[in-house]
This record gives structure tokens, C-alpha cells and sequence, in this order.
């Protein structure tokens, strides 16, 4: 499914697919500067996401409704994905 607001186009990981695949899930610094990239933008759309619901309050009562529900995955997958990330993080400085 992919979730789209105005121009901003996002889709979800697929099933089985986990944050660390996006980026290769390679030891290096690199990856580790491309998963802190990818953890800073997961952040920003979480802030996105919020100022759109912010938004969102003053559509109609029925579009509201539609909005909350795309809106509630988009949260949901993009929490999912920064908790991933922060677990892989976290594996890296301990090995």
C-alpha cells in the first residue's frame, strides 16, 4: 500500500522486509552514516505526518475521518521502521 499526502508519496516496507535490508545491512561506517541519514529522515516524516494532522482538523467531517485512518498507518509504519533502525543501532555498538 502507498501512502500518499499532496506530494509527498511514501511507501511501507514489504512484508518481511526490515529497515536494515534498505540499506544493506553492511558493518561499515558508511552504512551506519546511511542508517543515522535514514533514522534523522524516518524522524522528519514522523514531524510531517504530524503538521499534517494538525492539518487534517480543518477538512470536512467524513475526509477527517479517511485522513486519520491513512494518516494512523503512515505512523505506524514509519514508529516501526525508527524502532528497527534504533534496534540495529543499537547491535552495531556492540559488536
Amino acid at each position: 500500500m502507498e501512502t500518499s499526502l499532496g506530494d509527498l508519496s511514501w511507501r511501507p516496507l514489504g512484508s518481511g522486509q526490515n529497515a536494515s535490508m534498505t540499506y544493506g545491512g553492511g558493518r561499515g561506517s558508511d552504512d551506519r552514516q546511511m542508517a543515522e541519514s535514514q533514522l534523522s529522515e524516518l524522524q522528519n516524516m514522523r514531524v510531517l505526518l504530524e503538521d499534517a494532522r494538525g492539518l487534517s482538523r480543518n477538512l470536512a467531517y467524513h475526509r477527517r475521518a479517511q485522513m486519520e485512518v491513512r494518516l494512523g498507518e503512515a505512523f505506524e509504519e514509519v514508529d516501526l521502521q525508527i524502532v528497527e533502525l534504533r534496534a540495529d543501532r543499537g547491535s552495531w555498538r556492540s559488536s
